[in-house]
């Protein structure tokens, strides 16, 4: 975790993602990382990924490529929904 957030710049260029189109996937199963770590790395893509749409304003609107911002909702291990994601992502 501590080399992932501990970079003095990041390796992924969210704006350069959304306009060329490209699709990133985070495998951010608390299982695999952890409930901590997973929740600080899912708010900073949403993070990251919300400022880069803010930035897209000095390209008209009708030039924009489309985005999409899609989160799948974390499940318990009872397989009821975790609304916890809510208070983090504001789908749009």
């Amino acid at each position: 975790m501590r080399a992932v957030i501990g970079q003095a710049r990041s390796s992924f260029d969210f704006r350069w993602m959304m306009d060329t189109r490209k699709i990133l996937l985070c495998n951010l199963a608390k299982g695999s990382i952890g409930d901590d770590n997973s929740r600080l790395l899912g708010s900073l893509i949403v993070l990251k990924e919300k400022l880069a749409a803010l930035s897209r304003q000095d390209v008209p609107e009708a030039e924009r490529a489309a985005r999409v911002f899609f989160a799948k909702r974390p499940t318990t291990s009872s397989g009821t929904s975790n609304p916890s994601l809510r208070n983090h992502v504001s789908m749009g």
